[in-house]
């Protein structure tokens, strides 16, 4: 691989020379045109430019060439000399090809090392040059998919470096004879002053023997992206047939009609689907996710990948501390963000279009940000973590939650909060390598963008940025939907009342009522609409009688959950119902018993058709509008592709989903609902459900007089006297004592 210039003895095998130079006349007093001349040029949408010429002599060759706007100059103090490692590791390794495959290949097919496939690295750019025959048809493609290799996907292993360390010393050593100490010299006297001077681009010996991996990937991540690239084909040839050759770099692309939605295949794997909408000037929503999460990780390990999101959150997930992120973010509207759940890990956000380039940079950072802690960085991280935890523990909705959780979830190390005592557990450096793998693997995700995006600034960004992100050699956390672990939960079996008490300032009441729901693989998509419309029959009734009939409550929330189910496509979907709402702490009890009987009476006779039409009604309503809101469109696109009937069309699921709630809407009737509500939860309802109350913790005298107060007037006349016998005798025991100490003194 040449370093510099082959001297002028080293002449061009024939078949390379010019048969002919034409003379050009140049007007010196016009400015040169930013568009090449006689060739077809054009830069695609994710930032690649190419520059082709159809010549038919020699016949049925073609040179092509990869011209990365990345050299020596790019390079830091410990990076001198990388640029050039890299281009010879390009022609050593790669995710295709190991162990100097990629030359054996090219000559497999008649090019020959050295003369037909070369690279040179300058201080500004490195090329890689390959000319081959075209006498086959596929030859073009295979050539073109070489520089695809060389663009995205070279290795930079400890294996693969220490292969290539020799030959670039002996290159290194071979510039040092009296010639090239003699241009060594002269070009620092030509750039003194400058960076150029300190940058040949063969490096040092230090750096050549001892760089490290990661500071070789970093380089090629940093700098090997498609907008610093060119490609440059000159062969026998039609113009047309390159551009087309380049579907290397060119995504799959479908149009979804029905949810007028956009959908991209990335060349790194990453599926992106855009949705253009005018519902709001200044937003842009959107959400990416890859399945497999936190039910994969063994349970010695669960503390550490948990808390995961925090401990790298604190570090910085994007390549820098929050507070500089902060500084560099000042003046934009964007936000972006994680998430590891149980059987998925989400990457999500909400910018401004103005700043969705931004956003889709912080999306880029995340995968390729290593997260890696210092002892410093432990040390702040985990003590502020065991002050939020303490927080958490003195915080009365807190402990509320964690109760409902472990009554309902099962007390497994997975619905367990986290404790104080937990924190030794817990392994920072395992828990960011966790974090790290987690957006790592662009093939595995699946991003959804809905917003006021201009698909003409929007695209060319998302195959710059989403595009850009290397995909690694081997698959990293790469799960099937099917094959997830489940969570080990079941709702109890029976009907359990607790009172959870804590220290509170006013005294306040939340109550949580829940019953188990489980739908059927058979009428699935049905249930899943009928659950929805009975959440918001049982939140009409009880705001009915409990507030309006008995004024006791000021609102109530019914929520349905589905999320413990690990996303398989076959089996029934277990979760439960639960009813919220706040009261006064002494009648709470009597304020679940009215909710009872009122979910029982809908059970035994259903609801009216008032009842009906007026949900009917409401539900429509919410429909109109969310079709006219951003995050409705986000979650039906999500939804869509996350549901069990998804099988590569999204459109397909959409319409089905649709013909699902039309369906229930024109069955919806007194009694279907009455059915439904048998069928879904425990009928009679009594039978199963749990109840948590959060009550205010009383001191232990007020306790005791609460008791004595509540008891019988008889039982309440002889306490009184047994107290107050008890407090005459206490009063004699502390005065003989005093005398006792006075005699002694």
């Amino acid at each position: 691989m040449d370093l510099l210039p082959a001297e002028s003895s080293h002449v061009l095998p024939k078949k390379h020379r010019f048969r002919s130079l034409k003379l050009v006349n140049v007007n010196m007093e016009e400015a040169l045109s930013e568009t090449p001349c006689g060739v077809d040029y054009g830069r695609l949408d994710n930032g690649l430019t190419y520059y082709v010429r159809s010549n038919s002599k020699p016949k049925m060759r073609a040179a092509l060439a990869l011209a990365v706007r990345a050299g020596s100059v790019l390079e830091d103090e410990e990076e001198r000399g990388v640029a050039h490692i890299v281009e010879h590791l390009a022609f050593s390794a790669t995710e295709k090809y190991t162990n100097h495959d990629i030359i054996r290949f090219l000559e497999s097919i008649g090019a020959e090392f050295g003369a037909c496939q070369n690279a040179v690295t300058s201080a500004d750019e490195t090329i890689y040059e390959l000319f081959v025959p075209i006498d086959k048809p596929e030859l073009l493609s295979q050539a073109i998919s070489v520089l695809g290799e060389f663009s995205s996907e070279v290795r930079a292993s400890e294996y693969d470096l220490e292969k290539e360390r020799g030959a670039v010393m002996e290159e290194y050593r071979g510039n040092r004879n009296a010639y090239g100490r003699m241009q060594d010299a002269q070009w620092v006297l030509m750039m003194e002053g400058s960076k150029y001077a300190e940058r040949l681009p063969i490096g040092v010996e230090k750096v050549i023997k001892t760089v490290s991996p990661q500071i070789v990937k970093h380089f090629y991540k940093k700098w090997y992206q498609l907008q610093n690239m060119a490609v440059i084909a000159v062969g026998d040839f039609p113009d047309t047939q390159l551009r087309e050759e380049l579907s290397w770099w060119i995504v799959e692309q479908f149009e979804h009609q029905k949810v007028g939605a956009f959908e991209l295949i990335l060349s790194n794997g990453m599926r992106v689907c855009y949705k253009c909408t005018d519902f709001l000037d200044d937003q842009v929503l959107f959400t990416g996710f890859s399945y497999g999460g936190l039910s994969e990780v063994p349970e010695s390990e669960y503390f550490s990948c948990s808390m995961s999101s925090t401990i790298a959150g604190e570090i910085g997930v994007f390549g820098y501390r929050p507070s500089v992120l902060m500084e560099m973010l000042a003046g934009k509207r964007v936000e972006v963000d994680t998430k590891l759940g149980a059987y998925m890990r989400t990457v999500y956000g909400d910018c401004s279009p103005s700043d969705l380039e931004t956003a889709l940079q912080l999306v880029y950072q995340l995968f390729t940000t290593k997260v890696e802690p210092g002892q410093e960085d432990v040390k702040i991280v985990m003590q502020m973590a065991e002050e939020t935890i303490c927080a958490q523990e003195r915080d009365p909705y807190t402990a509320f939650a964690d109760r409902v959780r472990e009554l309902n979830y099962g007390n497994s190390y997975f619905f367990r909060p986290i404790r104080i005592r937990d924190l030794q557990k817990v392994n920072p450096y395992k828990a960011c390598e966790y974090f790290s793998n987690c957006f790592k693997d662009p093939s595995t995700f699946t991003m959804v963008i809905v917003g006021n995006i201009d698909p003409a600034t929007a695209r060319p960004l998302i195959l710059q940025y989403l595009g850009g992100i290397p995909r690694p050699p081997e698959p990293i956390l790469h799960f099937n939907r099917d094959a997830l672990k489940g969570l080990p939960f079941r709702f109890p079996s029976t009907v359990i009342r607790e009172v959870v008490r804590s220290p509170m300032l006013e005294a306040q009441c939340s109550v949580q009522l829940c019953f188990p729901v489980e739908l059927t693989s058979e009428n699935m998509m049905e249930d899943v609409h009928f659950v929805g419309f009975l959440s918001k029959f049982l939140e009409t009734k009880i705001v009915q009688v409990l507030r309006f009939k008995y004024g006791q409550i000021y609102s109530a929330g019914v929520s349905v959950f589905l999320g413990g189910n690990r996303p398989s496509k076959v089996g029934n979907i277990r979760g439960d119902i639960s009813i919220n709402f706040s009261c006064d702490p002494d009648i709470s009890s009597t304020l679940v018993d009215i909710a009872l009987d009122e979910i029982l009476r809908l059970q035994e006779d259903g609801p009216s058709n008032e009842d009906v039409s007026t949900v009917l009604e409401i539900e429509q309503r919410a429909h109109e509008n969310g079709l006219q809101e951003n995050s409705y469109w986000l979650e039906r696109m999500l939804r869509s592709y996350q549901s069990r009937i998804y099988s590569g069309d999204v459109g397909s699921c959409f319409e089905v989903q649709d013909k699902a709630r039309s369906k229930v809407r024109e069955t919806l009737t007194p009694l279907t609902a009455q059915l439904a509500l048998q069928r879904l939860l425990p009928f009679p309802c009594k039978k199963q459900y749990t109840v948590v109350i959060l009550m205010p913790q009383t001191s232990h005298m007020k306790r005791l007089k609460s008791f004595i107060c509540s008891a019988p007037t008889r039982y309440c006349t002889e306490a009184k006297v047994l107290m107050g016998t008890a407090g005459v005798a206490v009063f004699l025991l502390a005065l003989w004592r005093y005398s006792r100490n006075s005699l002694k003194s």
